[in-house]
C-alpha cells in the first residue's frame, strides 16, 4: 500500500474507505460567453522538437521552478466574493514547505490582483511570501478588458515567464555567473540545445502545476496536471499531494523535464477512465523512474570510484625524462671514451679500484698523525743510511 504525506509531515494511509480521484477538469463549459473567447496558442515547431527528444537522467538535482496555480489547485472557493472566503488542500502546508525547501515557486492565477494577495496573506507565511520568486493574476494573462470581466478559458504562455527579466534574476547563483568573463573562442558554434550549460529559466527546468491542462496549451509538456480540488472528502487529496511530490523528485533529476513530462503524457490513458487505472499508472512510472535514477547514480559512484584509484596509482609512478638528441650523443660519447680507457690501461684501473678499497677499510688520519709518519719515516730513512755507511 503506498504511503502518504499527511499534514504537518505525518503519514498517513487511507483503507477504511473506498478511495477515488476527481476527473481531471476541462474547463471548456465555464466560459459563458464562447464570442469573446481568447484565441488558442499552439507550439512552437522548435519547442516540439525538443521536447521529442529522448529523456535523460542528471546525475546532480537541477534547479526547477514551479508556478502554482491557486484556485481549484491550492485552495477551492465555493463562492467568488470579497473578502475570499476559501478550503485549503488537505495536506496543502507539508507539500508547500516540499516545495520552497527544494524548489523556486512562484504564483500564476486567473483571479484578480486583489484576491490572489488576499488568499496569499491567509495561506502562505511571511518567510514563504518572500521567497515567491512573482505573484502573477488575472492582468498578466493578456486580456482584452471585455475577456478580463469575464469568465472565459484563459491560457498561461510560460514563455512569457521566460521573458520576464526579474524573474529571470531568480535563477539560483545567477548574479555570481554573469560576473565570470568568458573568453573569445574561433571554434565554429554549434546549436544550442536548451538545457546544455544554460543557466536560465526554460522548458528543460519550469513545470506548471495546475488543474487544467487546457492553459498548458503553448507549453503542453511543462505541466502538471493535478486533479480539481472541490472540497469532496471522498477523494484522497493527500494521495494527490503525494503523487505531484514524487513526480517532482524525478523531474528534478531529468536533464529536460519537457522530455520526462512528454514521455508520461503519452504513456497516461486517454479519455475518461477510472481513477484505480491512474492510480497504477502512476505508481507503476513513478517506481520505474525512481529505479533508472538509483541505477545512474550506483553506475556513476562506481566510475568515479575506478577514476579515483586510477588517478592515485598514476601519480606514484614517475614519467622517464626525454632526451634530446644533443644529450643522447654526449652519453654516447662518454660511455665511448670510458671502454677505450678500460681497454687500453686496465691494471691501473684495477689498482686503483683495489687501493681505493683497502683505504675505504682504514680509518681517516689527521694533519698531526700524517706529519708524525713523515717525521718516523726520514729516521727511519737517515738510520739506514749511516748501517750502510760506518765511520
Amino acid at each position: 500500500m503506498p504511503t502518504n504525506i499527511g499534514p504537518a509531515g505525518q503519514v498517513a494511509t487511507n483503507n477504511l474507505i473506498p478511495i477515488r480521484s476527481r476527473p481531471y477538469s476541462t474547463r471548456a463549459q465555464r466560459s459563458r460567453t464562447p464570442d469573446i473567447q481568447p484565441v488558442a496558442p499552439t507550439p512552437k515547431e522548435e519547442y516540439i522538437a525538443q521536447a521529442e527528444l529522448r529523456p535523460e537522467s542528471s546525475q546532480m538535482q537541477q534547479p526547477l521552478l514551479v508556478v502554482l496555480d491557486m484556485n481549484g489547485t491550492l485552495i477551492y472557493r465555493r463562492r467568488r466574493t470579497f473578502p475570499p472566503q476559501f478550503t485549503k488542500r488537505p495536506g496543502l502546508d507539508t507539500f508547500l514547505r516540499y516545495l520552497f525547501d527544494n524548489f523556486k515557486v512562484m504564483i500564476w492565477t486567473s483571479s484578480q490582483p486583489h484576491t490572489v494577495n488576499e488568499v496569499l496573506d491567509k495561506l502562505l507565511c511571511p518567510a514563504m511570501k518572500k521567497q515567491l520568486v512573482g505573484v502573477w493574476s488575472r492582468k498578466d494573462l493578456d486580456l482584452t478588458s471585455k475577456q478580463y470581466k469575464e469568465r472565459v478559458q484563459v491560457y498561461k504562455r510560460l514563455d512569457k515567464v521566460w521573458g520576464d527579466a526579474h524573474i529571470q534574476s531568480q535563477y539560483p547563483n545567477q548574479a555570481t555567473q554573469n560576473e565570470k568573463p568568458r573568453k573569445k573562442s574561433n571554434k565554429v558554434k554549434l546549436p544550442r540545445i536548451l538545457g546544455e550549460d544554460t543557466q536560465v529559466w526554460d522548458q528543460t527546468n519550469t513545470v506548471l502545476i495546475d488543474d487544467s491542462k487546457l492553459k498548458a496549451a503553448a507549453q503542453p509538456h511543462n505541466i502538471i496536471e493535478i486533479p480539481e480540488f472541490t472540497n469532496d472528502r471522498k477523494v484522497d487529496e493527500i494521495k494527490n499531494l503525494n503523487t505531484v511530490i514524487r513526480q517532482l523528485d524525478i523531474l528534478s533529476r531529468q536533464k529536460d523535464v519537457s522530455r520526462k513530462l512528454r514521455e508520461w503524457n503519452q504513456k497516461r490513458p486517454e479519455g475518461e477512465c477510472d481513477s484505480i487505472d491512474v492510480d497504477a499508472f502512476w505508481e507503476k512510472e513513478l517506481m520505474h523512474s525512481s529505479l533508472d535514477i538509483n541505477t545512474l547514480e550506483f553506475s556513476t559512484s562506481q566510475e568515479k570510484a575506478i577514476i579515483t584509484t586510477t588517478t592515485k596509482a598514476t601519480k606514484n609512478i614517475k614519467a622517464p625524462q626525454s632526451l634530446t638528441i644533443e644529450q643522447l650523443i654526449s652519453a654516447a660519447k662518454k660511455s665511448h671514451t670510458a671502454i677505450n680507457q678500460h681497454k687500453d690501461n686496465p691494471t691501473k684501473e684495477a689498482t686503483s679500484e683495489e687501493s681505493k678499497r683497502i683505504n675505504d677499510g682504514k680509518p681517516k688520519r689527521t694533519k698531526g698523525q700524517k706529519r708524525a709518519a713523515t717525521r718516523r719515516r726520514a729516521k727511519l730513512k737517515g738510520a739506514a743510511y749511516k748501517k750502510a755507511d760506518p765511520v
